[in-house]
């Protein structure tokens, strides 16, 4: 029984959900809300503002938010600590959000935000006589 304990404690710090190693550096979580917006009949972007968060560890490189087919940043990051902030940016279709290390430009952590339009923009409606059969 002792020796159970024991190997969970030398153990158990490895263990999914526990607190990260000394030698591991703590992850990035990356939140946008809503990740999904439908727009209404006529619309032709999302209306609502995007609220952007994440937490960061002790940083060696600024941290920047990018819209994928960017090359400016919406937004960059220089200190430790969290960021909260809203993105007016108008969305017309499906888009990726990345949040990079700004000199190395390596991808730390990225969300998608869905676009979605009323079906009958996408596809019209058929009109056949016998469709009330």
């Amino acid at each position: 029984m002792v020796a159970a304990r024991a190997m969970l404690l030398v153990f158990g710090t490895a263990l999914p959900g526990t607190a990260p190693l000394a030698g591991d550096r703590p992850s990035l979580q990356l939140q946008i809300d809503p990740t999904l917006c439908v727009l209404d009949q006529g619309q032709n972007h999302c209306p609502v503002p995007l609220r952007v968060s994440w937490q960061s560890p002790p940083l060696d490189d600024a941290l920047c938010l990018y819209r994928i087919g960017t090359r400016r940043p919406l937004h960059c990051q220089y200190e430790a600590g969290g960021v909260a902030l809203e993105l007016s940016e108008p969305l017309a279709e499906t888009s990726r959000f990345e949040l990079r290390a700004l000199a190395s430009q390596q991808v730390l952590a990225s969300v998608e935000v869905t676009v979605a339009r009323p079906l009958a923009e996408l596809r019209p409606r058929r009109r056949h006589g016998w469709g009330m059969f």
